[in-house]
């Protein structure tokens, strides 16, 4: 099972919050990062619907993971190539959605946090690996 050390010192099983001292960080990040109009679309039955396709879409796979390492590994969750907050347009387009495995899904976005180039790279590779894989390839 993974683990990740929670900001108390605890170690907390992936996705769970922490037994210690209650810190759970996805609704920390909610309070805290997201806006409402963010946070409400993230929560509703379009946006969970339209990420279980995706996820189905691509067999359950990590794209990423597939094309970056050559490695088999299950998605986690669903990432907007086009974050929300840069093109709210683009938000329920199935063409900018990518399943990733959280492993991936912070590796990219620290390369989104490096700046807009390396944004823009980041997201023509993700677009590239998603075309491969309609593709056949």
């Amino acid at each position: 099972m993974l683990t990740k050390l929670c900001r108390c010192g605890a170690k907390v099983p992936v996705g769970e919050v922490c037994k210690v001292c209650g810190y759970d960080r996805h609704k920390a990040y909610d309070k805290q990062v997201r806006d409402e109009k963010t946070k409400k679309f993230y929560k509703s039955t379009q946006w969970t619907s339209l990420a279980k396709q995706t996820r189905y879409r691509y067999h359950n796979l990590d794209v990423y993971q597939l094309y970056k390492y050559n490695r088999l590994v299950p998605s986690e969750m669903v990432h907007h190539i086009i974050p929300v907050r840069d093109d709210w347009i683009k938000r329920l387009d199935p063409d900018y959605l990518i399943p990733l495995s959280n492993q991936s899904h912070a590796e990219i976005e620290r390369e989104y946090d490096k700046g807009h180039e390396f944004k823009e790279a980041k997201a023509k590779e993700l677009l590239s690996f998603l075309e491969k894989f309609r593709e056949g390839y």
